[in-house]
């Protein structure tokens, strides 16, 4: 196969060659288009502003004054996802962080296929997650000290509690983020003992290899599992054996019980998966009779085709979202996916008659998990949830109970919405902004009968799930391909080893760091999430009064950072330095914090910090060292700039901020005031950060 691009040169605006189009395998031409039209600049700045196929408009991006999109709209179906309401440059669906509050996938008539909001706290985790469409989930999230995700309680969000519970999962986790203790309960009944529910401990080695499973918490474990001497695991103890290649690529999955093969994976030199073998033909083994399916990819590691072996012609052809600058930035789209084309008519597994005939179009969310798939003619095929770490729970169309089946009770639902007052958006099959009797009859003829549930992934979005990635053929309710390892979604964590080793910390098998509902990690090597920084604040300042107040304000806003993330760092302090000696702060948290050295006493709350020295101003000299994130790991004081000291009725601060994450910028405002609250001096300063450790001060005076 063959994949080809055009490019052109830009010579308005910022000079550059953009890419113009894409040629995918089948030799359908995409075409990316720079056109600058109400008060957007994408000729000039060179941003991909839509994806057309022919006379086809695809999807439409629109973009704030950053380059941050705003606005991703699929035309033929009438679908936006936006960030900003009827009001002109106010974005009421991003907090002053830059967080996203709310994502919907709606039509102007009013019709959603997709709509939550979003809670965060303020070290940039989700606390809560409000389904506005199907009921039952709502999801509360409880987070550690560490920013790790410990319950994800699921059903009726209310008051910030869960009521009418449907779902609960719970995690013990050890330092390292290994599942210690994992529960699970399915249908919301606050016990651990039903069908497929687990009341699990887990064994781990020096490595973090899981060693063994009791899921009944009886004392005995059920399943032991075992690990190559690399670190690939081989046999799960449960269901399945697993075979690597000497690069450490999963070759095969077999059947521990009986041996016989469930899938067969082929990789090219570049390590890309290009084939996989499964049991396509439904007969209980993989065998000659099933055909292998080949992958087709662009030259970003993007997935664009797929190929029934003997095949010239596709089965299924993807167009990839391709927002952001010049056509080939795709650090913002690497899982983006706007449609899929599949040849239906000739059946999925019997030879391609040429012609791809049927189109389905991509939702996702703000993390790239797929919400929901829709047809060219504008109709909701299905939508799909996920547990925090990814297990997908599909909600078929038409599913109005949202038991992951479409049935007769479902029909019935939908005939009584035909006279109900109020607009139910999951009735609302054709999406054309209410429920009618072209509703009713198109439920009871195509979608009753239809099943998936936990697990259930369908065809219509060809195995495509959280964050983007890539469902196993075989077992994709819990498998999934993120490029360079394969990910249990089951487990909660990788198959193998990060290739990376020790970039996410000390444990290679850990995923997403223990915060997946913010967390991504699509290639399978490091996690890309809400930005957190590493930042350190210090002063040193001199005073002939006896009491002063510091006042710091701080945002850390990250919207070029990969997956457009954002994040606020909570002050916290971790050291005082007094008489040149490094004391770390003991009793926090509460409203007094004191080192232990020096007696040096700092009073804080939420609005300002203030310190006291000797009245006379002839004390020693504090400085204070604040850093954002207090789970970052730091166990000693971070290396900063010279400290400078300036006289009475002068100051100079200077930040120090070091970056664990790629590329975020952050924008600092201090000011001092005297006892009594009035104003003394002001100033404020911003730094920008690569990958690299940058340092910036700023400085003013003001009269005593």
């Amino acid at each position: 196969y063959e994949v080809a691009y055009t490019y052109e040169k830009a010579t308005g605006g910022r000079n550059t060659v953009r890419r113009t189009g894409i040629t995918l395998p089948s030799g359908n031409a995409i075409t990316y288009g720079y056109t600058s039209s109400s008060g957007q600049l994408a000729d000039d700045a060179s941003r991909v502003s839509g994806v057309s196929d022919g006379a086809v408009t695809l999807a439409r991006y629109q973009y704030n004054g950053l380059g941050q999109v705003v606005r991703t709209t699929y035309p033929e179906v009438g679908l936006r996802y936006e960030h900003h309401g009827s009001t002109s440059g106010v974005y009421d669906r991003l907090d002053r962080f830059n967080r996203v509050t709310n994502v919907s996938w709606s039509k102007s008539n009013g019709a959603s296929v997709y709509d939550v909001d979003l809670q965060w706290d303020r070290g940039g985790n989700i606390l809560s997650i409000d389904d506005q469409i199907h009921d039952g989930f709502d999801v509360k999230v409880s987070i550690d000290e560490l920013d790790r995700v410990t319950r994800a309680h699921e059903g009726t969000l209310s008051g910030g509690s869960i009521s009418s519970a449907t779902r609960d999962q719970q995690w013990a986790l050890d330092q390292l983020g290994n599942w210690d203790g994992n529960q699970v309960d399915l249908n919301g009944d606050a016990d651990f003992v039903d069908t497929d529910e687990l009341d699990e401990d887990r064994s781990h080695n020096a490595v973090n290899e899981i060693t063994a499973r009791d899921i009944d918490d009886d004392g005995t474990d059920d399943y032991t599992l075992v690990f190559d001497p690399v670190g690939q695991l081989t046999d799960d103890g449960e269901e399945y054996e697993y075979v690597w290649d000497a690069f450490g690529r999963l070759r095969r999955i077999e059947d521990r019980s009986t041996s016989s093969l469930v899938e067969e994976m082929t990789y090219n030199g570049l390590g890309y998966l290009v084939s996989e073998r499964y049991d396509c033909d439904d007969d209980g083994d993989v065998d000659v009779d099933d055909n292998v399916r080949w992958h087709a990819y662009d030259g970003d590691w993007r997935l664009v085709a797929t190929y029934r072996a003997g095949d010239v012609d596709p089965k299924e052809e993807w167009v990839n979202g391709q927002p952001g600058n010049d056509g080939v930035e795709v650090r913002l789209a690497r899982n983006l996916v706007i449609s899929r084309y599949r040849d239906h008519d000739s059946g999925t597994e019997a030879a391609s008659d040429g012609v791809l005939e049927e189109r389905v179009f991509y939702c996702q969310n703000m993390r790239g998990d797929v919400v929901a798939l829709v047809g060219s003619a504008g109709y909701q095929l299905e939508s799909l949830r996920y547990s925090v770490y990814g297990v997908p729970f599909g909600i078929p169309g038409g599913d109005m109970d949202g038991d992951g089946d479409c049935d007769s009770s479902d029909a019935s639902a939908v005939d009584a919405l035909i006279t109900a007052s109020a607009y139910d958006a999951r009735g609302d099959l054709d999406l054309d902004g209410d429920v009618d009797a072209q509703d009713a009859a198109v439920h009871s003829s195509l979608y009753v009968g239809n099943s998936l549930g936990r697990g259930g992934v369908s065809g219509f979005g060809s195995f495509r799930g959280s964050q983007g990635s890539v469902g196993s053929r075989a077992i994709s309710a819990d498998l999934w391909y993120d490029r360079y390892r394969w990910r249990l979604v089951g487990l909660g964590r990788w198959l193998s080893r990060d290739p990376l080793a020790y970039v996410d910390g000390r444990n290679l098998y850990e995923a997403f760091k223990g915060s997946p509902n913010i967390g991504s990690d699509q290639l399978g090597l490091y996690v890309e999430k809400t930005c957190r920084s590493y930042f350190v604040v210090t002063s040193t300042y001199s005073h002939p009064g006896s009491k002063w107040k510091m006042n710091v304000t701080h945002t850390s806003e990250s919207s070029t950072c990969d997956g457009g993330c954002t994040g606020v760092i909570a002050f916290k302090p971790l050291y005082l330095f007094s008489d040149g000696n490094w004391c770390p702060v003991i009793n926090q948290g509460g409203g007094t914090e004191e080192s232990d050295c020096g007696g040096t006493t700092e009073e804080h709350d939420a609005a300002y910090k203030e310190w006291h020295t000797s009245a006379d101003g002839s004390g020693p000299t504090v400085t204070v060292v604040t850093a954002g994130n207090e789970g970052s790991g730091e166990a000693s004081p971070p290396v900063i700039e010279e400290n400078e000291k300036e006289g009475p009725g002068e100051w100079r601060e200077r930040y120090g901020m070091e970056c664990l994450e790629d590329k975020s910028l952050a924008v600092f405002g201090v000011w001092f005031t005297s006892a009594d609250g009035g104003q003394l001096i002001s100033g404020s300063g911003g730094v920008a950060c690569g990958p690299c450790r940058s340092v910036s001060s700023i400085t003013g005076s003001g009269s005593l």
